[in-house]
């Protein structure tokens, strides 16, 4: 009912000219409380990444302040509230700054791939040429080497990055019961990917590991890394399938 309630506050809020964003903040905030007090209940991992994706969305709506300070220390309980939860780790941490000191280092590597591309385009420019010069196919494959190579460079690490993220996870819930292997998918796996591809994944167990006590320690892996991805800030709140604000399963266009 709570659910509900702020859901339908956050819409009407929404449709509102001009928009108001403090509003739609303070409404966001609630319903992470709601999804937090709901994972406590459901110990489900998904409930807390919905909290957590909810708190970021009213901190892309907030400005500096208390209430900006207050959504930070909520995302720091978050994850407390997950180990404990979830995990049935009790700890205190400030695992917050951290995700916060990856999504610096995620703009770094922008910065240096964004570079690496100014030079790419100067150093093998093939319209500087007319098109019959024969340099021009030259160049065109030079370029074409060095963005290749460029992707993979890319590719390499956001596999080390990830394979951090991962580290840092088990280091918390404590180590697989079995053999695994993350395997990437989508551009990951063609090494096309780019510094801002979305990540795509999916887990190998070792054979005759797949007890639904292993498939569960894995899947609260994976929403502990989801969690962290999250904390990038960079994943749209509709992409979390809250049912109460885009409910993709009803049919209704207007829903979803």
């Amino acid at each position: 009912m709570a659910e509900q309630h702020f859901a339908s506050a956050l819409k009407l809020v929404h449709q509102t000219k001009p928009t108001q964003p403090g509003a739609e903040a303070h409404c966001l905030h609630k319903l992470g409380d709601v999804y937090i007090q709901r994972g406590k209940r459901t110990e489900d991992g998904g409930d807390f990444t919905k909290a957590a994706a909810l708190y970021n969305a009213a901190m892309a709506r907030s400005e500096a302040g208390g209430f900006r300070d207050m959504l930070a220390q909520a995302l720091k309980q978050t994850e407390q509230f997950f180990l404990r939860h979830v995990g049935g780790v009790a700890c205190e941490i400030d695992q917050y700054d951290v995700d916060m000191g990856h999504k610096n280092e995620m703009r770094e590597t922008r910065g240096k791939v964004t570079e690496r591309l100014e030079t790419i385009d100067q150093r093998y420019n093939p319209y500087t040429h007319d098109q019959n010069d024969p340099e021009v196919r030259n160049l065109e494959t030079a370029r074409a080497t060095a963005v290749m190579e460029l992707f993979q460079e890319i590719t390499h690490d956001r596999q080390t990055f990830v394979d951090r993220l991962i580290s840092e996870c088990i280091g918390r819930i404590g180590p697989p019961p079995c053999r695994y292997a993350f395997i990437g998918l989508g551009s990951q796996a063609t090494e096309l990917v780019t510094p801002f591809s979305d990540l795509e994944f999916a887990i190998l167990l070792e054979e005759e590991a797949d007890s639904e006590h292993n498939k569960q320690y894995f899947r609260n892996l994976t929403h502990y890394l989801h969690l962290k991805i999250i904390n990038l800030v960079e994943t749209i709140l509709p992409a979390m399938g809250i049912k109460s604000l885009n409910d993709f399963y009803s049919g209704d266009r207007k829903s979803s």
